[in-house]
């Protein structure tokens, strides 16, 4: 006599059900990835200080980017930024976005964000709460987008440049 368990499970399990259950785990799997965010972003966040500390690093070089959804510059500024991490893929240098206007443009930071690739952490603040910290670190208002400050492996700001990135000097900054 087979227990009530054994009689429902399936004496016969045909390769095609095997296939199809492994075409489903797969499926499944690949979606989930491709659905991962590979940024992050903190909306209505008026504390840029205390966001740019939790995403400092010790072991790399940090690039703050301050930059706004209208800022033509800023977009030619992204795809000097992701051709520089393609041609130096060992770089030890982490980008940290402070979207000046974010707060009132969330879905258009979000669009340009996913279209650009910016596979980084974003604050999306206005420009008062930007300017706070940057004069805060750097002694001088905030002028514009792009702009940048640079910190090294120990949290020291080491340089700031407002206005469109030279890869060249910031090569020569980064270099160990």
């Amino acid at each position: 006599m087979l227990s009530p368990l054994t009689s429902m499970t399936p004496r016969f399990i045909s390769m095609r059900n095997v296939i199809t259950l492994l075409i489903l785990v797969f499926t499944v799997i690949i979606f989930s990835n491709a659905s991962a965010t590979p940024y992050s972003i903190s909306k209505n966040n008026q504390n840029v200080e205390l966001f740019i500390k939790q995403h400092l690093t010790q072991d790399r070089y940090d690039l703050v980017m301050f930059w706004a959804t209208y800022c033509e510059p800023c977009k030619k500024d992204f795809k000097k930024i992701a051709q520089l991490m393609k041609e130096y893929p060992d770089i030890h240098i982490s980008i940290i976005g402070v979207v000046i206007d974010g707060e009132d443009n969330p879905h258009v930071t979000e669009r340009l964000i996913q279209e650009h690739q910016l596979n980084y952490a974003h604050v999306l603040t206005n420009f008062d709460a930007a300017n706070t910290y940057h004069t805060s670190v750097a002694d001088n208002n905030l002028l514009g987008t792009p702009s940048y400050l640079l910190y090294d492996h120990e949290n020291n700001l080491i340089a700031e440049h407002e206005s469109r990135i030279d890869l060249d000097a910031l090569l020569m900054l980064i270099e160990d």
